[in-house]
């Protein structure tokens, strides 16, 4: 006997409302109303047609993110047919955000004329040196360049002394170099500047996953590098190959310092204190002239040891020559150095770093004598080998041979006399190592300039003789002191 459902009309009431009752437990009857009433007993086909949905459904959604995994992996041929990175990696992948300034897009176009496929990834390990894939090492690229300034392309072309240490026909990993823009902690002394830190752990934290990057308090810490296939390569191979320099997390993450400048940040090597008063004597002795000579040190032998490298940091400020121990700034200078040595913990960084880029940025800001804005307003124009050579003189007798007589050998014109009553108003002298006289006059441009020093005039260098000279009419020299 089959059974079917039947076809009466289920509304049933005045209201033409179907009863919840009648919907949920009527029975389905024999087309005989005269047949045993009997319930329908579940079959398979109730259970795997809902199955065969779900499953349809589940297969062209997987085909769906399939494909937007391949797009990501594929690797492209640019129009000379190698091939090349899209800028996006294995969709698993995602940039921390402390790193999207270091992984970078190199593009291999000019940055007018780019295309996806133009384009292939690295890190940013410092601002002149790139890791990539040995593959891409080999070319020439442009990139953004993310700097305090309006947006600027820099170019990198293959590092062939770091490529040569890898030997990148055998390895995985290649580089890049870049003329980056130098960094300076010293006005004598580049370092360039370290963007990220590398780790020798392929793994993340707890060992639970291997990962390209991570973040740990904002600092980007890369651990292999993504290949467009999926793949990780792991970074601890480098570390006998990069310069020292380059930072490792499990060496300086705790020891570096970081530095910032508006939206840039950085890291440098960490030093000790006496690290860096090394340094400071190295460049008193560096400036201290002849025994009799006039110099920065010799001028401030007899005071404390930090009055001597307040001077020396006046010479090779990196910033402008900002005052060292003058009266006119306060000895302000003397004031930050005497915080940058008593810091606890110690800062680890180069006094200029902590000074423009650390806390010394900021520790006397609400002083009104010594804040930052008032202390870089106050600098010493240091000359440049054109400008003293303006102001190199020559003596001769006059026509009596009673007076001598100062011309200026640029143009052999007078140089004029002091200003004030009876001359009394000398003029600038200095006399070089070389035995060359120059005398800075009333053309000296204060106004542009300020007022003109005597380390200024040498940019700091020693020489055998400084003082003021006094000038008559007609370049006679009547006076020196």
């Amino acid at each position: 006997m089959s059974l079917i459902r039947r076809r009466s009309s289920p509304i049933n009431g005045e209201n033409g409302q179907q009863s919840p009752s009648d919907s949920m437990h009527k029975p389905l009857l024999a087309d005989n109303d005269d047949e045993m009433k009997v319930r329908k007993q579940p079959t398979i086909y109730t259970y795997i047609i809902p199955l065969l949905f779900t499953f349809a459904f589940l297969l062209y959604q997987g085909i769906r993110l399939a494909k937007r995994i391949e797009i990501n992996i594929t690797i492209h041929k640019d129009r000379d047919g190698a091939p090349s990175l899209l800028r996006q990696t294995h969709s698993s992948y995602k940039i921390p955000s402390c790193a999207k300034e270091v992984f970078i897009t190199l593009y291999t176009k000019s940055y007018s004329n780019i295309k996806d496929e133009d384009s292939c990834k690295g890190m940013l390990i410092r601002d002149d040196i790139i890791l990539t894939t040995a593959e891409y090492s080999k070319r020439n690229y442009t990139f953004d360049w993310h700097e305090d300034t309006p947006q600027i392309i820099l170019e990198a072309y293959p590092h062939d002394e770091l490529n040569k240490k890898v030997n990148i026909e055998n390895s995985p990993l290649g580089f890049l170099k870049v003329d980056a823009p130098p960094h300076y902690y010293y006005i004598n002394r580049t370092a360039p500047r370290n963007r990220m830190f590398l780790s020798v752990q392929s793994k993340g934290r707890n060992g639970a996953k291997t990962i390209a990057m991570r973040c740990k308090d904002d600092k980007p810490i890369a651990h292999n590098f993504p290949t467009p296939d999926g793949k990780m390569i792991p970074l601890r191979q480098l570390i006998d190959i990069i310069p020292d320099d380059i930072l490792w997390e499990h060496r300086d993450i705790d020891t570096a310092p970081t530095l910032t400048y508006k939206n840039e940040i950085w890291w440098s090597k960490g030093i000790t204190l006496e690290d860096e008063e090394d340094i400071i004597k190295q460049l008193i002795e560096e400036h201290t002239g002849p025994i009799g000579s006039v110099s920065i040190p010799y001028a401030h032998s007899w005071e404390r040891w930090t009055k001597q490298a307040m001077g020396i940091m006046e010479v090779v400020d990196p910033r402008g020559h900002r005052l060292g121990g003058s009266s006119v700034s306060g000895g302000c200078m003397h004031d930050y150095y005497k915080l940058y040595i008593k810091e606890e913990p110690f800062s680890g960084a180069h006094y200029f770093d902590w000074f423009d880029f650390g806390k010394g940025n900021t520790i006397l800001q609400d002083d009104e004598k010594c804040n930052k804005e008032t202390f870089n307003s106050h600098k010493v124009h240091y000359f440049t080998d054109e400008q003293r050579a303006f102001h190199k003189v020559y003596m001769s007798k006059s026509e009596d041979g009673k007076k001598m007589i100062l011309r200026y050998e640029n143009n052999d014109e007078l140089v004029p006399a002091s200003e004030g009553e009876d001359a009394k108003s000398g003029h600038l002298y200095m006399w070089d190592l070389e035995e060359n006289f120059y005398v800075v006059d009333s053309r000296w441009n204060e106004e542009k300039f300020g007022v003109a020093k005597h380390t200024g005039l040498m940019a700091g260098q020693p020489a055998l003789s400084a003082g003021e000279v006094y000038m008559n009419e007609n370049g006679e020299l009547w006076g020196i002191k």
